[in-house]
């Protein structure tokens, strides 16, 4: 039944992917306790990805142009490219885990340099 409903709201997909990244990028640093909080975040994201790939272009596009330098917004796009790379478009156990481990690399990575 969740057809009807997205029908009825055709952003709501985005809306959730843009949250669970803005969470993961701009909420709070990971520590021991809030670490397996960070996990279950990441999880659906590549469901959504793979739901609605505009949205999550469009997320990418945004918070590539937000950045203030060409050398941020390519080292932005680099992270992009590594977070995606050998990911394939199923959900496989095998690939949702090793999309989770680079969504935590990513994470990572991109909280050293990303301006906010």
């Amino acid at each position: 039944r969740p057809l009807p409903h997205l029908t009825s709201r055709p952003n709501l997909l985005k809306k959730l992917l843009t949250t669970l990244f803005n969470q993961l990028l701009f909420g709070p640093p990971a520590n021991p306790a809030s670490s397996a909080n960070h996990w279950v975040l990441t999880r659906p994201v590549l469901s959504l990805m793979l739901v609605d790939e505009r949205a999550f272009l469009e997320y990418k596009d945004d918070l590539v142009a937000s950045q203030t330098t060409p050398d941020l917004r390519q080292r932005l796009i680099d992270a992009f490219a590594n977070l995606v790379s050998n990911v394939h478009r199923n959900l496989e156990p095998s690939n949702r885990d090793h999309f989770t481990q680079a969504l935590s690399t990513f994470r990572h990575e991109v909280r050293q340099f990303l301006v906010c």
